[in-house]
């Protein structure tokens, strides 16, 4: 690993992140419909588009679940 000088960044911090899409309940293997549009969004993806990561998720993943919102801004007010 190469030393650093000061006010240098390492690579992990100066590359542009990829945006993750995943796709839920999606079965390209066995449907011929789900494995076009597949193709669709991965294949042939030029330098000039947006960097996308593209997962498949299986039909039971649990997504986090949502903070509930607060009403209004009277929470945040001291009392």
């Amino acid at each position: 690993m190469k030393a650093l000088e000061i006010g240098d960044l390492p690579r992990e911090l100066t590359c542009r992140p990829k945006a993750n899409v995943g796709f839920v309940g999606f079965d390209p293997q066995s449907n011929s419909i789900h494995s076009a549009v597949w193709q669709a969004f991965t294949s042939n993806r030029g330098t000039d588009r947006a960097p996308i990561s593209f997962n498949l998720l299986p039909e039971k993943h649990l997504f986090p679940k949502p903070k509930p919102k607060h009403p209004s801004y009277e929470w945040y007010v001291e009392k």
